[in-house]
């Protein structure tokens, strides 16, 4: 069994990339278990002492910062000139991880995303720290409902920071295709706005369910982020036209993160906590396998893939299993923010270890079991009477969403919807959505909200409002409607203009009761 420094049992690998890997340990000291980043050096030995020596600096240097919102670092060492990083084992999962299982998440929560990892960009940028490795991967989503900003692996000071030109060669220069700042690709020094460029496409993704600079190479990603705009955010709601300014390839011309915190705190939604009831599997450690790095060259300097660093692990139950199989454990509810499960210490090899069965969950009073597809809501011929010249975007969605579009994201409608197995519950859902929404009317910070109105005849309630932007122009037009245990919400926007035209009001109106209609405008079960 490979045990660095005497002390930490490597487990099983929890990431990998051309940066390195992140294995699963334990601490055979402390008898608890960590994440241990081994990072991945040059082959050459001429660069490799240098790259080492700037490696522990900078590790060093992130394990300085403490701050709830940042992965801990316990500790950095060098074994045999291999470095190693110990940081905080977190139950929960990734944001890209979040992302492949559900597409885009709600505004609210992406505000609140936000700002969490815009507190942790903040406090390193105080201590003279860039991270240089923003995007999903490296937020960690814990269960209980915080978000964590993880792997300062590459981070460097801001005093002596290298452009990409002059640190393509060293390990410094790892990024991420389509979330390194433009002008680290153009080989001009990185600043704090390089972070929160890279904070903006993180958001972008989340809120939008795809990359702003999405192609089908890292050459082309380099290449659109280089020269080409993003496609305005549509499901970003009021802090769409922020993402934009965010994203512009001008550092200078970026907002301030005072602005962008006042901009997502009037927004942002709690996360949501969850139970985990999956164990990360044990594997033997001579089974991993490297992937080399990923070089993006021609139109901009050379960056490597970085890795994504999966600093977490999902939890389990909290009874030892036989044969003293390592698992880690989910601490109490009442364990605070960034505790660490612990494990007794075992001789024994690690194996495999299977996953607990979810709990089925009670069998509801709604009339429909399951959330139906919502691109099928609409046949292709209603859209085409009700939203002429539309077309169905093909994006790697939650079969809970969809879009139809028009031109480049000029005109886009949106269809989400939200399923509850109890009736009581989709109607708080509902009633809670009308509530919060009719708290917004009003002017504020280039944002106005029309009065919720109530929408008569339309499933088991519907209400509606408009509100449009002057600061980043777009207006919408959305209806709520709820149909037994299902909330559905339609969003007829415009892009690029704050006029509220007629239509976008008479199109959401009619896309939301060609969606009762299909759902046979089902009355309520029970006490629906």
């Amino acid at each position: 069994m490979h045990v660095i420094a005497g002390r930490y049992q490597l487990l099983a690998p929890l990431g990998a990339g051309g940066a390195g890997t992140v294995w699963r340990a334990r601490d055979m000291v402390l008898g608890r278990e960590v994440a241990v980043k081994e990072v991945r050096l040059p082959a050459d030995p001429a660069r490799r002492d240098r790259a080492l020596t700037d490696t522990l600096r900078e590790a060093r240097a992130a394990a300085a910062l403490n701050h709830p919102a940042i992965i801990t670092v316990h500790d950095v060492l060098a074994e045999q000139g291999q470095p190693w990083i110990v940081m905080d084992l977190l139950p929960g999962r990734s944001l890209a991880d979040l992302l492949r299982e559900s597409g885009r998440l709600p505004p609210g929560q992406v505000a609140a995303i936000g700002l969490r990892v815009l507190d942790a960009l903040e406090a390193a940028h105080q201590r003279g720290i860039l991270h240089r490795d923003v995007k999903p991967g490296n937020v960690m989503l814990t269960d209980s409902g915080e978000a964590v900003l993880t792997d300062f692996g590459i981070a460097a000071h801001i005093d002596d920071a290298p452009s990409a030109t002059a640190a393509a060669g060293q390990p410094g220069a790892a990024g991420s295709p389509g979330y390194v700042a433009p002008e680290r690709l153009r080989g001009e020094p990185a600043g704090p706005a390089s972070d929160l460029w890279s904070l903006a496409a993180t958001l972008y993704t989340a809120v939008e369910g795809r990359r702003p600079f999405h192609r089908d190479s890292p050459m082309a990603i380099v290449a659109a982020v280089l020269t080409q705009p993003p496609p305005p955010p549509v499901s970003a709601g009021p802090f769409g036209g922020l993402l934009a300014a965010m994203l512009d390839k001008n550092p200078a011309a970026r907002p301030h993160p005072q602005a962008i915190r006042a901009a997502l705190q009037p927004i942002a939604a709690p996360l949501p906590a969850r139970r985990s009831v999956m164990t990360a599997t044990t594997v033997p450690v001579a089974s991993r396998k490297s992937r080399l790095p990923v070089v993006l060259g021609g139109l901009a300097a050379a960056t490597a893939v970085a890795v994504t660093a999966v600093v977490l692990v999902n939890a389990s139950a909290t009874t030892e299993p036989p044969g003293n199989t390592p698992i880690a454990q989910a601490p109490p509810s009442s364990a605070p923010l960034g505790s660490t499960p612990a494990t007794t210490p075992s001789s024994q090899p690690p194996v495999s270890t299977p996953a607990t069965t979810p709990a089925q969950e009670p069998k509801g009073d709604g009339a429909f079991a399951a959330a139906p597809d919502a691109c099928r809501l609409v046949s292709d011929q209603e859209a085409a009477r009700i939203m002429p010249g539309m077309r169905r975007r093909t994006v790697d969605l939650d079969p809970t969403k969809c879009d139809w579009a028009v031109g480049i994201l000029e005109d886009v409608v949106t269809i989400e919807i939200t399923h509850s197995p109890q009736v009581a519950a989709a109607r708080t859902i509902f009633t809670s959505r009308k509530r919060a929404q009719a708290s917004k009317k009003g002017s504020a910070q280039g944002n106005t909200y029309q009065a919720v109105r109530d929408l008569q005849g339309l499933g088991d309630g519907a209400f509606a409002q408009n509100w449009w932007s002057t600061a980043y122009p777009q207006a919408h037009s959305i209806v709520w409607v709820r149909v037994s245990n299902l909330v559905v919400e339609i969003d007829s926007a415009a892009v690029g203009s704050s006029q509220l035209e007629p239509e976008l009001q008479d199109r959401a109106a009619k896309v939301a009761r060609a969606i009762v209609d299909a759902l046979g405008d089902v009355p309520s079960t029970g006490t629906g």
